[in-house]
C-alpha cells in the first residue's frame, strides 16, 4: 500500500470516528446511552451510515425512536 492509500485510509477512520462521536453527543442529549447502541456506532466505519444515523438522531425526540428506526 503507498502512502497515498494510507492517507486516504487514515482520514476516513477519522472521518467514521468524528461522525460517531457527533452522533453519541447528541443522543446523550435523548437520555443515557445503551451500551450496545453506543458499540453499534462507534465501531460502524461507513461514513455513508454513519452520515444517515446522524440526520436521524437529530430527527428523533427519544432515544427508543432512533433506536426503532437505526
Amino acid at each position: 500500500m503507498g502512502w497515498y492509500e494510507m492517507l486516504r485510509d487514515e482520514r476516513e477512520e477519522g472521518k467514521a470516528e468524528g461522525l460517531g462521536l457527533a452522533i453519541m453527543e447528541l443522543l446523550s442529549e435523548l437520555g443515557t446511552v445503551p451500551e450496545a447502541v453506543s458499540s453499534k456506532i462507534m465501531q460502524e466505519t461507513d461514513a455513508t451510515i454513519l452520515t444517515q444515523w446522524l440526520k436521524l438522531v437529530a430527527k428523533s425526540g427519544s432515544m427508543e425512536q432512533f433506536m426503532e428506526n437505526m
